[in-house]
């Protein structure tokens, strides 16, 4: 509730469409964290911040996450094709390749994953190369300031295809320049 007291009183003090337009978007990513009672209220904040600033491409994605999680996985390859004639592939965001590996999971069984363990391995690494490029001071400063839902999702997404019994997986350390191994 504070965050959305504080997202609600800088809607307020918005100048721009632009910073209006990500302000409606927190609001959606807020939302989302509510689980299926808040899809429907998220997808309007994306909805209306993609409204006022068509560029936003966290809007779109916003929107093909509630696709997905409301089951309209029709619309969320519609949006998804969009995207990927809108931009290049460089363009995109490791959440767009995460949104693209649920989309193409729906399509394929557990025994034929290449195309969803392809789009995750991109999303995983698009991930690593933007936290590379972010500011930092400390190490793992770019994880720290990251989406603690997104990457549990992606490790989840990637935890689909154990057996049980556990294996071993380098999720991040090898592109971080870590020998280390997880195992999960």
């Amino acid at each position: 509730q504070i965050c959305e007291k504080f997202l609600s009183s800088a809607e307020k003090f918005a100048k721009s469409d632009d910073v209006l337009s990500e302000i409606y978007c927190k609001k959606g990513n807020v939302s989302v964290l509510q689980g299926i009672g808040g899809l429907e209220q998220a997808t309007k904040f994306f909805k209306e911040g993609s409204r006022l600033d068509a560029n936003r491409v966290e809007a779109l994605e916003g929107m093909i996450l509630c696709q997905i999680n409301e089951g309209l996985y029709d619309d969320a390859e519609g949006q998804i094709d969009l995207l990927n004639v809108m931009y290049s592939a460089d363009e995109l965001s490791p959440e767009f390749y995460f949104l693209k590996s649920l989309s193409v999971k729906r399509r394929v069984n557990r025994d034929d994953g290449g195309e969803h363990l392809a789009c995750l391995d991109e999303c995983r690494k698009r991930f690593v190369l933007r936290s590379k490029k972010a500011p930092s001071k400390f190490p793992f400063d770019s994880f720290a300031n990251s989406s603690p839902d997104f990457l549990l999702r992606l490790a989840e997404e990637y935890m689909y295809y154990t057996d049980g019994n556990g294996i071993s997986v380098t999720l991040f350390s090898s592109q971080l320049g870590s020998n280390n191994r997880e195992s999960a």
